[in-house]
């Protein structure tokens, strides 16, 4: 039996690394595509995938390597994160517009059999316009940055190159903050937990802000899930994991660490504050989507993790 080849752009990065370490369990031919490779986060399954370093933004770049690799599924995850773009808007353009616009037209000239890309909440807004009303996919996209901009602009085109060209472009909305090891972002909060794992002190900004807190391998389930799901209705799909506050956050790490020592400030706030009630029935209907990881379970398996890979993850 020929493995099947699925390309993941951004794939050495913090959700690459996951989704593509479950592709090899589950025995696809994997390529991992980026311009400045990770391989720490990779050690384990280096020799069971191919590296690649390449350009999203380079079109020549990205289809020379869907057509040497013979790719069937791509998985879109190279991204600029939230800080970056708005620093740098017209590279956010550049890499998060016209990258996605890049993957879409290499995957309908070399016939890639279909497209997951990851999206994000920031396409809603902030927490201000929704309050405790549940977002499903249907609430229309109110973004308040470049990175949500960018992100609503990739909804919008996932769905006209299926309408226009039938490509079957799949996209998934993972929950507010996707946290694991090897997460480049939201660094307050791999602070909270390695600096206590290492046992330093640490200082958490926010308190009883409420997060919708997804584990990153529920993430790269959700990717996954939808790299094969069937029948599809809709082209874009919300997910989350547990709405808990940061105090609540902080707890559960002092429990799984005794003698963390951590203080929490009262009156630092979120910014931007995303929203964080989300009704995933599509995801559940459509994809066979569920959480499996409390925030409990989540940071449990994190520190677990610590102590297996202590030394290898640099970030």
């Amino acid at each position: 039996m020929i493995a099947i080849s699925v390309m993941i752009t951004g794939g050495t990065g913090f959700i690459g690394s996951y989704v593509a370490r479950k592709l090899v369990e589950l025995n696809y031919e994997v390529v991992l595509v980026d311009i400045s490779p990770r391989f720490d986060l990779i050690k384990d399954i280096i020799k069971k995938v191919k590296v690649v370093r390449c350009d999203i933004s380079d079109i020549i770049d990205l289809l020379t390597n869907v057509k040497k690799y013979n790719v069937e599924y791509i998985i879109h995850l190279a991204y600029l994160h939230l800080v970056e773009s708005q620093e740098k808007p017209w590279k956010a353009l550049k890499v998060n517009c016209g990258g996605l616009i890049n993957v879409f037209e290499a995957a309908k000239n070399m016939d890639v059999k279909r497209v997951v890309y990851v999206n994000s909440i920031a396409a809603y807004g902030t927490a201000e316009y929704y309050g405790e009303k549940p977002i499903n996919e249907d609430t229309p996209l109110r973004p308040t940055t470049v990175y949500g901009a960018c992100r609503a602009f990739d909804t919008f085109m996932g769905q006209y190159y299926y309408d226009k060209y039938g490509l079957d472009v799949v996209g998934v909305r993972p929950g507010g903050i996707v946290y694991g090891l090897g997460m480049v972002v939201h660094s307050w909060f791999r602070d909270l937990i390695e600096k206590s794992f290492r046992g330093e002190p640490v200082k958490v900004p926010y308190s009883d802000q409420k997060v919708d807190w997804q584990y990153v391998k529920d993430t790269a389930n959700a990717l996954i899930l939808a790299l094969d799901a069937k029948n599809l209705k809709h082209r874009i799909f919300n997910t989350c994991g547990e709405v808990r506050t940061v105090r609540e956050a902080v707890k559960c790490v002092k429990q799984l660490i005794p003698g963390a020592i951590i203080e929490v400030d009262k009156n630092k706030k979120i910014e931007p504050y995303f929203p964080y009630l989300f009704d995933i029935t599509r995801a559940r209907e459509e994809l066979g989507f569920e959480p499996q990881y409390t925030l409990e379970q989540g940071i449990k398996d994190y520190i677990d993790m610590l102590r297996e890979r202590k030394g290898e993850i640099s970030v």
